[in-house]
């Protein structure tokens, strides 16, 4: 019975790594279609996370609705967006 548990558990954290990964794709795609070009990792990241930084204030990104998204932490975003670029 273990095993099922494993198999269970190894795919309901490929699931989530897809969503999260989705999230991440679909806040560049919000941001872009707000502003008419993009911003970097880190910008992306501070939205999913949740973060009022400066930045982030004055484009009014808190209104997107991908802000402050619960899951994951700041590093964890980060590394999931860097997975990205290789």
């Amino acid at each position: 019975m273990q095993w099922f548990a494993i198999i269970v558990w190894s795919r309901a954290k490929r699931l989530m790594e897809v969503f999260t990964r989705a999230e991440i794709l679909s806040c560049i795609y919000r941001i872009y279609e707000k502003h008419g070009f993009g911003f970097g990792l880190n910008h992306v990241v501070d939205v999913l996370a949740g973060a009022e930084t400066e930045g982030i204030r004055q484009r009014a990104t808190m209104s997107c609705h991908l802000w402050n998204r619960p899951g994951c932490e700041r590093a964890a975003w980060l590394a999931i967006g860097r997975g990205f670029c290789v």
